[in-house]
């Protein structure tokens, strides 16, 4: 997972209160000015990727 192995989120596994066996895996943020360059640039290929997908719509169904 990238998210991970770029050092941007943590995961720890704690077990299920009231369960011997139920484990579960959390993530939080491990470095927040990291996650927030990320979610900044995914929020720039996405707008960048709507903009390619309108104008491809407009090209071929306008």
């Amino acid at each position: 997972m990238e998210l991970l192995d770029d050092g941007i989120i943590k995961r720890s596994r704690i077990i299920k209160e009231g369960s011997r066996r139920q484990e579960l895996k959390v993530y939080e943020n491990a470095n927040k000015d990291e996650a927030k360059r990320y979610k900044k640039q995914v929020k720039e290929d996405l707008d960048r990727s709507i903009g390619l997908l309108n104008k491809a719509v407009r090209d071929n169904y306008a």
